[in-house]
């Protein structure tokens, strides 16, 4: 079955200069919030918030005990510990290793780079912040 051609075109619903407009402004809402968000946070003003959160997930009766079946805390901690340097590095190197085994060096260049720049920018974020623990 060949598929004819209508000869119309599928145009976008928006301008070019729209669609430039609606990501311009993504941008600058997500700068703005994360300002915002910034400067609560070096003050201390989400510390309320993140207690809530975390007396939500207890037991009312017992800090101590979590909400959910007995498994659930394991599985937490397992899941988070994924998140470790030691297991990230892991993975990056041996990622760049294959990706080195298969000739694509330019894209081991960028794992690395996107790797490395990635933990500075977190590093420096938690330095900036300082947030009790």
């Amino acid at each position: 079955m060949h598929h004819v051609k209508s000869g119309l075109t599928e145009k976008s619903p928006l301008t070019p200069e729209a669609k430039i407009f609606l990501e311009v402004f993504a941008v600058v809402a997500c700068l703005w919030t994360f300002v915002k968000l910034a400067g609560k946070i070096r003050k201390g003003g989400t510390d309320e918030i993140d207690n809530q959160i975390l007396r939500a997930l207890r037991r009312p009766e017992n800090p101590a005990i979590p909400l959910g079946p007995g498994w659930l805390p394991e599985v937490a901690r397992d899941v988070t510990a994924l998140g470790s340097g030691a297991d990230l590095t892991l993975a990056c190197t041996i990622l760049v290793g294959f990706l080195c085994l298969n000739r694509r060096f330019r894209a081991a260049g960028y794992v690395v780079a996107s790797v490395g720049s990635g933990l500075l920018l977190c590093q420096f974020l938690k330095d900036f912040f300082v947030r009790r623990r």
